[in-house]
């Protein structure tokens, strides 16, 4: 038991000694490009349309297909698509 306890500390030790003798330097350089505020705020508006219109067009679009497609008696066939 002595002898794992002191395998046990002299790995620790081993760990934290090479750990400190080699120390990571990091030198990072972060260059950042901002926009301005008003920029930001015209992109996220265009985006939210395009993705509204977008989603609202396809819904529009499915129910349209639909009530052709019933209006001309055609539920059975809507399996096939």
């Amino acid at each position: 038991m002595k002898k794992l306890i002191f395998i046990f500390f002299t790995l620790i030790t081993f760990a934290n000694v090479s750990y400190a003798s080699f120390p990571v330097i990091h030198k990072t350089i972060v260059t950042t490009q901002t926009v301005g505020p008003e920029l930001d705020h015209i992109l996220n508006s265009i985006l939210g349309g395009i993705a509204f219109f977008g989603i609202l067009y396809f819904l529009l679009r499915t129910i349209w297909r639909g009530w052709k497609k019933k209006k001309n008696g055609l539920e059975c066939c809507l399996g096939q698509y």
